[in-house]
């Protein structure tokens, strides 16, 4: 029991970044507007023009991602309704663990995050610019 719930924690970690690269491929355009106000800082036309345009791109990707999460939000309801129709008595058992891989993961992000704030204000407290350069890896 304790394997299958390693495993299923692995699995859930893996498709976490899975998805969390599919959503920076999405929406983040930040390198792209620095990159913009610094080459068009002196033409307002031209930076008005470009942020217009990126926009419209970040608007025309934002409908492609709700459709396409609309499209696996549906064909994963359609396997988990026909999982529990076909292995019924395994319902709580899936239950429980999708609930404790949740929670696990949530807790593990907190003290990720705990550590990062534990480590910056230990670097400020000390002034360590090098555990502040830590504290920063993984953002």
């Amino acid at each position: 029991m304790a394997d299958r719930f390693i495993d299923n924690l692995i699995y859930s970690a893996l498709v976490g970044i899975i998805v969390n690269y599919i959503v920076e491929f999405f929406f983040i355009e930040e390198q792209k507007i620095k990159k913009i106000l610094k080459m068009e800082k002196d033409n307002i036309f031209k930076l008005i023009y470009a942020m217009i345009k990126i926009l419209i791109s970040i608007k025309t990707r934002y409908i492609i991602f709700i459709i396409i999460s609309f499209i696996i939000s549906l064909v994963a309801i359609l396997h988990i309704i026909c999982f529990n129709i076909v292995y019924y008595h395994t319902m709580k058992e899936w239950i429980i663990f999708s609930l404790i891989i949740i929670l696990s993961i949530q807790f593990l992000t907190f003290l990720l995050c705990f550590l990062k704030i534990c480590l910056r204000f230990i670097s400020f407290k000390f002034k360590s610019e090098r555990l502040f350069k830590l504290s920063q890896v993984g953002l």
